[in-house]
């Protein structure tokens, strides 16, 4: 199969290679033009600075190796202790519904793999990425420094509560879900920024997005419908890597 990609790369405005017509793709590269065009442009992922990016950021880099072979398949990835990558088509879904820029400074709430710090880091100014796990903190920044991602700032803490030390923030992700959202990580947005969190208990749990239209006044949107691993919560004493 033949297909022709002009990709950019938003890191120190670079230019991305990508392929022309005299060229033919390797498996992972099949796969993921597969994984872009049959689960997540179905899933209304359309804003083609987002395909770019699923094009731009290896997936298959921050997956275990004994699940290589579903690096890009439709479904939740194990990582560790419970934890899990979310589908491809809902990381894609959730960086589109945050309508980042360039400027932004971002909190993602849950590193997991890295995966979706890099998403968002390789289309920002910095994100500060907590992790309650210090595994996780750990396997986010070695899988990041693998593309060269430099902007990110990894934190081992609790980031239910958000995260007060680097705010106010332009956007804040949470990658698990929560019961409810606490009214006070709210105030760590600056105006029109935009908070996405999936709040509820299975069954029942809503991509919502937030957004700070005045110093006092919020607008809630509610995206879709979908069910995640929830967010794990546990105050306690907190370590920057």
């Amino acid at each position: 199969m033949q297909v022709r990609f002009i990709f950019n790369l938003y890191q120190n405005d670079e230019l991305f290679f990508g392929y022309n017509g005299h060229m033919t793709m390797n498996a992972n590269e099949q796969h993921r033009f597969n994984m872009i065009e049959q689960q997540i442009r179905t899933w209304e992922v359309l804003d083609p600075d987002v395909l770019n990016l699923l094009h731009q950021v290896p997936r298959e880099k921050f997956v275990p190796t004994e699940y290589q072979g579903v690096a890009f398949a439709d479904t939740e990835i194990p990582l560790h202790d419970n934890v899990c990558m979310l589908s491809p088509k809902l990381e894609a879904r959730l960086i589109q519904s945050l309508s980042l820029q360039k400027k932004d400074h971002v909190l993602v709430v849950g590193s997991g793999s890295g995966y979706l710090t890099a998403l968002t880091a390789s289309l920002v100014k910095n994100v500060v990425s907590v992790d309650i796990n210090p595994y996780f903190t750990k396997l986010a920044k070695e899988n990041c420094q693998k593309i060269k991602l430099n902007n990110i700032e990894f934190v081992t803490g609790d980031g239910s509560l958000g995260w007060l030390t680097n705010q106010p923030y332009d956007a804040i992700l949470f990658t698990g879900s929560l019961p409810h959202l606490p009214e006070s990580i709210r105030n760590q947005l600056n105006l029109n920024g935009r908070l996405l969190a999936i709040l509820g208990e299975a069954p029942s749990m809503q991509a919502t997005l937030i957004t700070r239209s005045s110093n006092q006044d919020f607008e809630e949107e509610v995206l879709f419908e979908t069910v995640v691993p929830s967010l794990y919560i546990k105050h306690e004493n907190t370590f920057v890597f």
